[in-house]
């Protein structure tokens, strides 16, 4: 049976004896939280031995915190910037072509018919000066060929500069329909200008079968303005421009052994570099007549003579 004591002592289970709350044995009997061994040591003393110290366990050392430094950052290379592609203006380029047009022909002619494409290559009067100016000064020209005519542009400035002069253009036609239309303005530009010179003809005809026609014999100024690029836009170098103007121009002239008075070649490369066509007129004393460079281009005329008599 429980035994109950007063409100100011506490029961001790091991000797079944109340002791009071305010000694050792009643402290620690209040303290339930730590483990007390109590020994009686004769029926009426208990002896409360101290508690063992806990163990104490070593936990292993923390790592040391590693505090990380920010990445450097990637050294940025810097690219070249891609040029921007320019973008043409054909209605502002066209308006120029036929403002120049009027301006050195008749203010009163209708505009010329040209394509987006044509007008990047088409000969600007502006540009022509030098040419034109050689042109008007040479009395002893009276023929005139223009061997890639294209729309006509070159033509139509030898209709202003030589109006008594006969003028062939000569323009390739084939089963494309590109060049077929182009020849049809071709025609149609001289058609307009014809109150300038009425001696003009146009011929369906690449230059070598108009060369090899015999049609260049009377031919006193030859006017060569060939494609610089490919069908791809690549711009040819000048070896293989040369090559071109070669088959085209050069050898069939040395097939049929007749010469213009004069050869007159717009290209982009200076003398030195396409003085090396001269190498293929073969039996004829060649003299460079001038060159002149303006924006890009060179204008080289060669002057061909006969090899005096011995």
């Amino acid at each position: 049976m429980a035994k109950n004591c007063p409100s100011d002592k506490i029961l001790n289970p091991l000797t079944g004896r109340c002791v009071k709350k305010t000694g050792n044995i009643g402290k620690a009997l209040l303290k339930p939280d730590k483990k007390v061994r109590l020994t009686p040591k004769t029926k009426d003393e208990v002896v409360v031995s101290p508690p063992k110290p806990k163990r104490r366990v070593l936990s292993p050392p923390k790592p040391k915190r590693r505090v990380l430094s920010p990445p450097k950052p990637k050294r940025r290379v810097l690219s070249p910037p891609k040029p921007k592609r320019k973008v043409v203006n054909y209605d502002k380029k066209r308006n120029y072509l036929n403002s120049s047009f009027r301006k050195f022909i008749d203010p009163n002619i209708p505009n010329l018919h040209f394509t987006d494409i044509e007008t990047l290559y088409i000969s600007n009067p502006r540009d022509c000066r030098w040419r034109n100016n050689w042109l008007f000064h040479h009395k002893d020209i009276y023929h005139i060929c223009d061997a890639y005519a294209c729309i006509g542009g070159d033509t139509i400035q030898f209709m202003k500069i030589k109006p008594k002069a006969k003028i062939d253009a000569v323009q390739l036609v084939d089963t494309s329909d590109e060049l077929n239309e182009r020849y049809e303005r071709l025609k149609s530009n001289i058609k307009s200008c014809s109150f300038l010179n009425s001696k003009v003809r146009t011929y369906p005809l690449s230059i070598v079968d108009f060369i090899l026609a015999g049609k260049c014999k009377l031919t006193d100024f030859l006017y060569c303005d060939p494609p610089w690029a490919d069908s791809k836009g690549v711009l040819y170098d000048c070896p293989t421009l040369i090559e071109n103007l070669n088959e085209d121009i050069i050898n069939p002239l040395n097939t049929i052994r007749t010469y213009p008075k004069y050869i007159c070649f717009k290209v982009p490369f200076e003398w030195v570099q396409f003085s090396p066509i001269l190498a293929n007129l073969k039996n004829y004393n060649l003299k460079n007549s001038g060159s002149f460079h303006w924006k890009g281009y060179w204008m080289h005329v060669i002057q061909v003579k006969l090899p005096a008599k011995v």
